[in-house]
């Protein structure tokens, strides 16, 4: 255990380290979250799951532990069901079919098999759904297309994280 203590706290110390060293940014900015995610980032996502979570069981059998992976599983709910929302708007879907994503975690608490079983299939089908669909190419009820929003520097997380200034 104590090693898996020391690997995580490596990781984290980098980020406290630079938030205590960059401060509070100079000018605070207003920051415009697309609502829709093309298709290609979407399926970039799903392929980086699998990866990390066998690199965290990989780690986890090195350090002897038994938390990374876990840890890895439960931080990836909500990015999938919060992108797959972003997805079903690119498609023109409403967002309320990512609760399907839910389903298994619900049905798990009832401890019966076969109904586990229907909705990891309805979850993996809306997944490949999402992943295999087109999106809207022109501005739908959710917004503009990606292409759109990536013209007037409308962002999503990760590269709005990595451009800003300061903390």
């Amino acid at each position: 255990w104590s090693w898996g203590y020391w690997a995580c706290a490596l990781l984290v110390l980098r980020a406290v380290i630079a938030s205590l060293w960059a401060g509070e940014p100079a000018e605070r900015q207003k920051r415009s979250w697309p609502e829709r995610m093309d298709r290609d980032d979407y399926i970039k996502f799903l392929i980086a799951i699998p990866i990390v979570l066998y690199a965290a069981s990989w780690l986890d059998q090195w350090l002897g532990a038994n938390i990374l992976f876990r840890i890895a599983l439960i931080g990836f709910i909500y990015p999938l069901i919060d992108l797959s929302i972003r997805r079903a708007h690119d498609i023109g879907w409403s967002g309320q079919w990512a609760w399907l994503l839910a389903l298994p975690l619900f049905v798990a608490a009832l401890a019966n098999w076969t109904l586990f079983l229907v909705a990891v299939f309805f979850a993996i089908a809306l997944i490949a759904s999402l992943a295999i669909m087109k999106g809207n190419a022109n501005a739908n009820a959710y917004g503009e297309a990606a292409h759109v929003l990536e013209k007037k520097d409308v962002v999503g997380p990760m590269v709005d994280f990595f451009r800003r200034k300061g903390a």
